[in-house]
């Protein structure tokens, strides 16, 4: 393959990107790619550092009488391999075996209240004054050093503002954040945003109360469908185009994510359940009739 030949195709590829995502999208994802490729590695220790984590979040919101709660237990399932024309030849078998039909265990789902979390830059980087709230930003490192990084352009420093007078910073009383790294993926939006409103849903059973949603203020149409059809219409929304944001009572709702093994090599899993409770929500709220042909391949 020559050189000429790849750079055709990158342009081929890039004239695509552009098409599809129109050019605002399309240079703040190349500005996201360059951050990624030439800054991050270097401040990525910092961001670590500073990062709640599960038990983390417990132990703070224990601390000050918030709410922490396990909303199901641990799961664990197996994954049969894909139907092929020709089976696998044996190499593949045993790598797709041992790398996707193993056993996946995956973490008990939670939600949580913290108080007085800074939102901050283009992917609402949760801040609170014990550091950056790692589920939000997709449990990756990658991801977190990389939206505190991002927030910089818009001249917001990724740390928390404790000298904010009341008139300063706008502030939300509670609210649930769907806006983070690559919400605006089709996957993504689905597994990692839309998954969140399961623990928001035992949230409200459990307080009566109904946080407000943080989504993106140039959400596309396919993205806002998907909230109503979830029953979450425009009542709920608080847009966010970036910029910093305090939050009173912030909710933090895990999804049903795989464990995360450092020795892992390909990407994270995430529970069957969590699409089967989506795919419910729908259904139920759009009214569709379970008669309809081919209703189940929903």
């Amino acid at each position: 393959v020559y050189k000429s030949e790849i750079m055709s195709a990158s342009t081929i590829h890039a004239i695509r990107v552009l098409r599809q995502r129109g050019p605002k999208q399309f240079l703040k994802d190349g500005l996201v790619s360059a951050t990624e490729t030439y800054l991050t590695p270097s401040v990525m220790n910092w961001f670590q550092r500073r990062k709640l984590e599960m038990e983390n979040l417990e132990t703070i919101a224990r601390q000050d009488s918030l709410m922490f709660e396990y909303y199901d237990d641990p799961e664990t399932f197996t994954l049969s391999l894909p139907t092929t024309v020709n089976g696998y030849a044996p190499d593949v078998r045993e790598y797709m075996e041992n790398t996707y039909a193993s056993e996946i265990s995956v973490k008990p789902p939670y939600v949580c209240e913290i108080q007085d979390v800074d939102l901050v830059g283009p992917d609402a980087l949760p801040i609170s004054n014990n550091g950056f709230i790692f589920e939000n930003v997709l449990e990756s490192d990658q991801r977190l050093s990389t939206s505190g990084l991002i927030a910089l352009t818009q001249g917001q420093l990724p740390v928390k503002n404790r000298y904010r007078t009341s008139r300063s910073i706008k502030q939300i009383d509670t609210a649930l954040s769907l806006v983070g790294p690559w919400n605006y993926n089709y996957t993504h939006w689905f597994q990692d945003y839309l998954g969140r409103l399961e623990g928001l849903e035992y949230y409200r059973n459990q307080t009566d109360i109904d946080p407000k949603l943080i989504i993106p203020a140039d959400a596309s149409d396919w993205m806002l469908d998907a909230l109503r059809a979830m029953g979450y219409g425009s009542e709920w929304w608080v847009s966010w185009s970036g910029g910093r944001v305090t939050v009173d009572t912030f909710i933090t709702s895990a999804v049903r994510r795989e464990n995360r093994d450092p020795d892992l090599s390909r990407r994270l899993l995430y529970s069957p359940t969590e699409f089967r409770w989506i795919r419910n929500r729908i259904l139920d709220n759009i009214g569709l009739e379970q008669t309809r042909p081919h209703v189940e391949r929903i």
